[in-house]
């Protein structure tokens, strides 16, 4: 195998693997997030939200070390770092911010509808749902884009 091939081949492995990792981390942090409007709802306790909390946040903090090292390693490499990170990929994460910005756009006007038309709602099940979606929904595009 030459040495082009190895390279090819490392820069497979390591975009699969990024891409593994952001879906793990904006799932996790949607979850991580997500649970603390759970309380508020009927039928689950605050104890119910902490012990899903306790389990996503490790995951979230765990999958954002590997991202943040697998960052630093791809900067020290050049020669890999032309065949990940592409003018496609780059074109893929801005899309994925301008998903995560509607998203969040819609969100936050769907709230003031529903508060405009007299429904009153719980800032403590709006707020954190809200926050989630506008972090986890870019990592998701990204990682539902992003090519393997």
């Amino acid at each position: 195998m030459s040495d082009n091939e190895k390279l090819l081949r490392q820069a497979e492995r390591y975009a699969g693997m990024r891409r593994a990792l952001l879906f793990i981390n904006a799932l996790s942090y949607f979850v991580w997030i997500g649970a603390q409007a759970l309380q508020f709802l009927p039928g689950f306790t605050p104890h119910q939200s902490a012990l899903i909390q306790f389990v996503a946040g490790p995951i979230w903090l765990v999958s954002l070390l590997c991202i943040l090292v697998m960052g630093v390693r791809l900067y020290m490499r050049r020669d890999l770092r032309g065949l990940v990170d592409d003018e496609r990929t780059i074109k893929i994460g801005n899309q994925a911010f301008q998903v995560g910005y509607w998203v969040l756009l819609i969100g936050i006007a769907l709230v003031y509808a529903l508060l405009f038309c007299g429904i009153q709602i719980e800032g403590g099940i709006f707020l954190p749902i809200l926050l989630s979606l506008g972090v986890a929904v870019p990592g998701l595009t990204y990682a539902a884009l992003y090519r393997s």
